[in-house]
């Protein structure tokens, strides 16, 4: 159930602000419990709209994937994907499916989680190129904290408490002796969320390309549900209740790893989400981090004069200069709150009386240091700017003195060369019909390049590409490769830069994805004027941004000598 606080501008400008609106849950304060049941002390949180524009909302975390997924194009998203290697050069990223599809793009973005294989290939890679890559950030992760999460539907059995209210508190009760807290949150439609957090028996570690999320002990879930089912539910009776009209297969286990890495980026490839810093949730801050830094590169990506290697590595060094601090802050809070919250010692309860009774006026000075930076994105329409308390984002831009002369003049150049062709009024004359583009099939073993030594180059296309995570499923269907014809590659060379880019992207499980790889979902691939190139995203679930503009020269042909494998 993610807080989305500081992204709720950006749903405003995508235009979906009033369906999540629908679906949260305003949360009008936080008390927090001791085991018996009684206040140790309540933070209010009805003057978050006045502050800051909007409330602060809880939202089922399967609903809001719904919402977002909506506004995707089918043929977007190209599922049962699983990559074998990547390869980068000066001019292109690819990566090579386990069912011999080959996909190339610009740039590739790993949001592929905690144990990202996007990350570990960039690692690989930029340490044979002699980068250093920390030791910090070449070690295993560690952890000995878990959650167990559900949501309860009491539809049609005898609520616990009246949850007709348009605003509910956030209760948490914290065990004196067992090892564990709880979470409940009332949510529309008489349904309550709820979780438990708390210690492993030991800490352990695992090795990130053996690591399994759905197969860690199930006897940490048993023995954790048994040992607070008798404790008292804030609303009423105990918590057995919330667990008994809970869904046992829906019952959602994570391990709670936390840790932000260094290196963020290499070559063509850039990292986003838990890739490069990894939250434990007892801040709020795991999901909203993750859509910060999709905003950030979106607006770095959409101010690129070109797709040259060196205007994509100052975007990348731009991202992780502003958004490293931040979210390195936002993985020592969550730590913070995790010790203030579960917690044993004489040091852990002194804390947890003084920051629950906090005063208002220092509890909103809290509050601005962690909501007052409310990013935007630059290429679409403005939010409203509500809120009193003053917006501190960071100019997210690589080039704080502005574009340089000659990238301003090529690109005002570019924009009347397109706007003046009949293919960027979407007019499909004789003309523009004898340079479309050619589908020539799908991308397996016996029609695409072997392997990525890149020895023929790919082919010239501008096809959608996509990627995945390593623990997805090898089978699945590869896109079609759209091909130039030669009139095609001489519009390119004559055009010079096509503003304009798409996304596609890759999920794991099972799809009906399949539109000809033009991405306008009719089936036909008939896509003749789309001359954009395109990124691709490797994703493990949906949270990723979109990216609506950017500038770039035509596709070349990478260099023998030059390509590197992952």
């Amino acid at each position: 159930m993610p807080s989305l606080q500081q992204a709720l501008r950006v749903f405003e400008q995508l235009g979906i602000l009033p369906d999540l609106l629908k679906i949260g849950q305003p949360v009008s304060g936080l008390c927090y419990l001791r085991q018996d049941g009684t206040l140790i002390g309540r933070n209010d949180m009805s003057g978050m709209a006045e502050r800051f524009g909007f409330p602060t909302m809880m939202f089922p975390r399967p609903e809001l994937m719904n919402v977002l997924l909506s506004r995707i194009k089918k043929g977007r998203i190209v599922m049962n994907k699983r990559i074998l290697e990547v390869a980068q050069d000066t001019q292109y990223v690819i990566a090579k499916c386990a069912d011999g599809s080959l996909f190339y793009a610009d740039i590739m973005i790993g949001s592929d989680g905690a144990y990202s294989a996007v990350r570990q290939r960039l690692y690989l890679t930029e340490a044979a190129k002699g980068v250093d890559i920390p030791a910090s950030d070449r070690g295993r992760l560690r952890f000995n904290q878990f959650a167990l999460v559900g949501v309860a539907n009491l539809t049609g059995t005898e609520s616990l408490k009246d949850l007709s209210g348009e605003a509910s508190d956030l209760f948490v009760t914290v065990s004196d002796k067992l090892p564990y807290s709880t979470w409940v949150m009332p949510l529309k439609d008489n349904r309550i969320g709820w979780g438990i957090a708390g210690n492993l028996l030991t800490t352990q570690v695992h090795d990130e390309a053996n690591f399994k999320h759905s197969n860690w002990g199930a006897e940490y879930v048993d023995e954790a549900i048994e040992q607070v089912l008798e404790l008292p539910c804030p609303l009423g009776g105990k918590f057995s209740t919330l667990v008994k009209a809970t869904d046992r297969e829906l019952i959602s286990k994570v391990m709670l790893e936390d840790k932000c890495f260094s290196t963020w980026h290499g070559g063509r490839i850039v990292l986003l989400g838990d890739a490069c810093h990894k939250l434990i949730p007892f801040a709020g801050q795991g999901a909203i981090q993750a859509i910060l830094d999709a905003v950030c590169l979106s607006n770095l990506l959409s101010e690129l004069p070109s797709n040259r290697q060196q205007d994509i590595e100052r975007a990348f060094e731009a991202y992780a200069r502003i958004r490293r601090p931040i979210a390195s802050a936002a993985v020592d809070t969550s730590i913070l709150m995790m010790k203030v919250v579960s917690g044993k010692t004489f040091l852990n309860n002194w804390c947890r009386r003084l920051v629950f009774n906090m005063p208002k006026f220092l509890y909103n000075r809290v509050l601005d240091k962690m909501y007052a930076g409310r990013p935007i994105a630059y290429f679409l329409p403005a939010a409203c700017l509500q809120g009193t308390t003053p917006d501190s984002t960071p100019n997210m831009t690589a080039y704080p003195n502005g574009l340089p002369v000659r990238h301003r003049r090529r690109i005002q150049r570019n924009m009347a060369t397109r706007d003046a062709s009949p293919a960027a009024d979407g007019g499909k004359t004789a003309e523009g019909n004898s340079r479309s583009r050619s589908c020539t099939g799908s991308t397996n073993a016996s029609n695409a390049p072997t392997g990525l030594d890149a020895a023929s180059g790919p082919p010239s296309t501008a096809t959608s590409a996509a990627a995945s995570n390593a623990h997805g499923s090898s089978s699945g269907k590869g896109n079609d490769v759209v091909k130039a014809t030669g009139n095609q590659r001489s519009q390119r060379q004559k055009q010079r830069l096509v503003h304009g880019s798409k996304v596609t992207f890759v999920a794991t499980s099972p799809s009906d994805v399949s539109d000809g790889g033009d991405g306008d979902g009719d089936g036909n691939g008939d896509d003749s004027q789309d001359l954009s190139p395109h990124y691709f995203v490797a994703g493990r679930s949906f949270n990723q941004g979109s990216f609506h503009r950017g500038a770039k020269p035509r596709p070349r042909r990478p260099s023998q000598s030059g390509m590197q494998t992952q």
